[in-house]
């Protein structure tokens, strides 16, 4: 489906555009794999522990471990994406035939 609408899409938006909805889309793809199933292992044990009485401290030392795992998948994500935002920045600054008119493509933080 999404092969058919891409003649539309580039149409509309524009080439440019349109790569940085395959930059975001990539980026979402990275970030689901860098998950590693962490989200849907945290749910269950949350659900089971939950269950017990008593078992308040498991829930919260759980978290507090599984909060440290992604903090430290997080951490060189965000030094790595500082250096790709600017050359981004530079790589997607189109002027249009209006010189007055200065499109800027910028990734937030």
């Amino acid at each position: 489906m999404a092969f058919m609408f891409l003649p539309l899409y580039i149409k509309f938006m524009g080439v440019e555009a349109y790569g940085l909805v395959g930059i975001y889309a990539s980026l979402q793809v990275l970030s689901g794999l860098l998950d590693m199933g962490l989200s849907g292992t945290l749910n269950r044990e949350m659900a089971r522990l939950s269950i017990f009485p008593g078992r308040e401290q498991q829930m919260r030392n759980l978290v507090r471990s599984l909060e440290m795992i992604y903090w430290g998948i997080a951490r060189p994500l965000k030094k790595a994406k500082i250096p790709l935002v600017i050359k981004f920045g530079q790589i997607f600054q189109k002027k249009t035939e209006d010189e007055n008119q200065t499109y800027h493509c910028w990734l937030s933080n």
